[in-house]
């Protein structure tokens, strides 16, 4: 159910709630259709409205949360939910009544397309209650953070899933947020960093392509069979259990998946990675008789890394790599040539 208002501060129109629920439903069936749970109903208790249907509220939340300055929705905990998994949470969802274009968005997208984006973004939200309760906010003052990186990843994922099409990672979250801090140009920053939140999303894309269909959803199954801060946990048991791999693997070739982008993209890794940024390497050599590469950027959290470029043709190449201790290194070679691995 859609409330909105024609007067006041959260004054909107018939026609963005039209938009909203049209989106709304899209993207429930959409989650639905692929094995995703429903979210959960607000058993009564129902956030600013006391009945059992999902409600979704538009408003001025710029107004209202003035610490949300530019953000253009938010997902709200309402009341525990054990209907599927002991530690679920029901919600509702408020949608800014108006996007703030200039801010950031820049008109890249319409209007319209971007609130049907946003609001798919949302009910993924929604979704993740029925699995596990929502991950503290720092903005509201509840210490702890360590799992709100994989909700706002999987959400973007997620929405990708109803919008295929839109692109809204590769042509508004990489470039434009998490101040343009991504897994592409930050490489050296791993999974869990929380400044990528958003455009952390090629994480749960690359474990759906590498892995096929369901790997997510079955990664927040398992999230949400065993309470607890246990993300990384989760996903490595889940990958361990459903593909015969671990978080360790899947990391050393999430590594090597984002060399393959933008120019240097290709059909075997992102389906949609000549559309994202180009990754950055450290360094480029040429000359094989160096002696000291010290890496002055030094990888940090779980999965990053940096790329060096070795070009030319030596007669012959030895790697010798002396990693500092604390880390638990691996170093990979890839052989790159005229487009082909």
């Amino acid at each position: 159910r859609v409330h909105y208002t024609l007067s006041g501060r959260d004054s909107s129109t018939l026609a963005l709630a039209q938009i909203v629920s049209t989106a709304a439903e899209l993207a429930r069936s959409t989650y639905s259709s692929l094995g995703w749970l429903t979210p959960p109903p607000d058993a009564g208790s129902g956030g600013l409205d006391p009945d059992t249907t999902y409600d979704i509220y538009i408003i001025d939340i710029d107004s209202l949360r003035p610490n949300h300055l530019a953000v253009q929705g938010s997902t709200r905990p309402d009341a525990p939910y054990s209907g599927s998994y002991p530690n679920g949470i029901s919600s509702w969802i408020e949608i800014d009544r108006d996007l703030d274009q200039s801010f950031w968005l820049q008109g890249i997208i319409p209007d319209d397309s971007l609130m049907m984006a946003f609001t798919a973004h949302e009910v993924a939200h929604a979704v993740q209650g029925r699995y596990r309760d929502f991950p503290d906010r720092r903005a509201e003052g509840v210490p702890g953070y360590d799992s709100l990186w994989y909700y706002e990843n999987c959400a973007v994922f997620m929405e990708e899933l109803v919008y295929d099409n839109m692109n809204t990672l590769s042509r508004v979250f990489l470039p434009l947020f998490d101040g343009g801090l991504n897994p592409l140009t930050y490489t050296r920053h791993g999974i869990d960093w929380g400044n990528t939140l958003y455009t952390g999303a090629l994480w749960p894309i690359f474990l759906e392509e590498n892995y096929g269909p369901n790997t997510v959803r079955k990664t927040w199954e398992k999230m949400g069979s065993i309470p607890g801060n246990n993300v990384i946990a989760t996903i490595d048991s889940s990958l361990t259990q459903n593909h015969s791999s671990s978080l360790r693997e899947a990391l050393k070739q999430y590594a090597v998946w984002r060399f393959f982008t933008g120019t240097r993209a290709d059909a075997y890794h992102f389906s949609e990675g000549a559309t994202y940024p180009t990754s950055i390497e450290l360094a480029t050599h040429s000359n094989y008789y160096f002696i000291d590469t010290q890496d002055p950027y030094v990888p940090v959290t779980r999965g990053g890394m940096n790329f060096f470029i070795l070009s030319g043709t030596p007669p012959a190449l030895y790697i010798n790599f002396n990693g500092n201790e604390v880390i638990d290194w691996d170093v990979i070679v890839i052989g790159f040539r005229s487009g082909a691995i």
